[in-house]
């Protein structure tokens, strides 16, 4: 599956909001964290690990 298939709204919303400033071009960084899980939980859903692990390996 292509990753254009999985995009979100909020993506779209924050590129057409780039696209509109004239600032889409700029080079942009992200920020990636993680926590602790609350009490009871015994797993986390993530989003992207590959893009994660592509740019650590090139760090």
């Amino acid at each position: 599956m292509g990753t254009a298939l999985m995009t979100d709204l909020y993506e779209v919303t924050m590129l057409d909001a780039a696209l509109r400033s004239g600032i889409a071009s700029r080079r942009a960084t992200f920020e990636v964290f993680a926590r602790r899980l609350p009490p009871g939980r015994g797993y986390g859903v993530v989003a992207g690990p590959g893009r994660l692990a592509e740019q650590l390996a090139e760090f």
